[in-house]
């Protein structure tokens, strides 16, 4: 068995090649590489034209009450060890901030697109099921080196259901150190040493 989650590298690799489908544009079309991004540019920004649509897709763990809750199982993995078996859901915060004169349309083009089967289903196949109430883009132009800049945002939910196994070795034996009891006043042994061939015994 093995741990079943995406780490942060995939899952935005899935909401990128989403995105540019939704946008209409082929992922496998270099020319439509940085219609949408996942990463800031490191010489700052906006680092593109004011007459540029460009989306920035973020990717954020939200601190939710089904994050913290945990259902663990154990299942025999082989003579000396157990699975520790751990599922949870991860709730997911996806934030696109659009830029550009077509900003607010391509945001309500996402949002849209996310109640539509072909979508979720895409979702689905990773283990990501999105929480059906989206809150509508947001627009918000930007003030940037003395110009105001177009920008709309769009924040949507995603619970996604991960795995965690560890190995747990099984107890074989143990040291106890047991000593006189003062209120039966019964005296036991000490230093007892107990294992899997140690047969049980009547005792205080």
């Amino acid at each position: 068995m093995a741990d079943k989650y995406l780490t942060l590298k995939q899952l935005e690799n899935l909401y990128w090649r989403l995105t540019t489908q939704i946008l209409g544009c082929d992922p496998a079309n270099t020319a439509h590489a940085k219609v949408v991004r996942i990463a800031w540019p490191t010489e700052g920004s906006p680092a593109w034209k004011r007459d540029e649509d460009v989306v920035f897709v973020r990717i954020s763990e939200s601190d939710d009450d089904y994050n913290r809750q945990r259902d663990t199982v154990y299942e025999v993995k082989d003579t000396d060890n157990a699975w520790q078996r751990t599922a949870q859901t991860r709730v997911l915060q996806v934030t696109w901030i659009c830029y550009g004169p077509n900003s607010f349309d391509k945001a309500f083009a996402i949002r849209s697109a996310l109640y539509t089967p072909q979508y979720r289903e895409t979702l689905a196949g990773n283990g990501i099921y999105p929480v059906p109430a989206f809150e509508a883009p947001r627009r918000a132009p930007e003030l940037f080196a003395g110009q105001w800049w177009e920008r709309t945002d769009l924040t949507a939910r995603f619970n996604a259901h991960i795995r965690i196994d560890t190995t747990i070795p099984y107890l074989r034996s143990a040291d106890i150190t047991v000593k006189n009891s003062p209120v039966s006043g019964a005296i036991i042994q000490t230093d007892a040493s107990v294992d899997e061939n140690t047969k049980p015994h009547g005792g205080v």
